[in-house]
């Protein structure tokens, strides 16, 4: 496999809304200021393609159909695999 791909990962996202989720109103409200620029920041740093997809798609000479999938991100380290086979003839 190879990298096909660049996305913008998920779980950067979600970490950083559920920060900011979490203090609102727990903080004094120059605190919460200073997180939401802190993010916005964190923002445009996952708004660049962080989360490496790698993937193959074939058939082989045995009918066999298969796919192998994986992505990583190079931020927070979250890591996802797929992987499927099928034999079609």
């Amino acid at each position: 496999m190879s990298a096909n791909a660049w996305r913008v990962c998920p779980n950067c996202r979600k970490l950083s809304h559920d920060e900011l989720t979490r203090s609102y109103g727990k903080i004094p409200q120059e605190e919460y200021e200073k997180l939401l620029r802190v993010d916005n920041r964190h923002k445009y740093l996952i708004s660049y393609d962080n989360l490496r997809e790698d993937y193959e798609i074939a058939t082989n000479e045995d009918g066999e159909f298969f796919i192998n999938y994986r992505c990583q991100c190079t931020i927070c380290g979250f890591v996802f695999t797929y992987q499927h086979k099928e034999q079609v003839v």
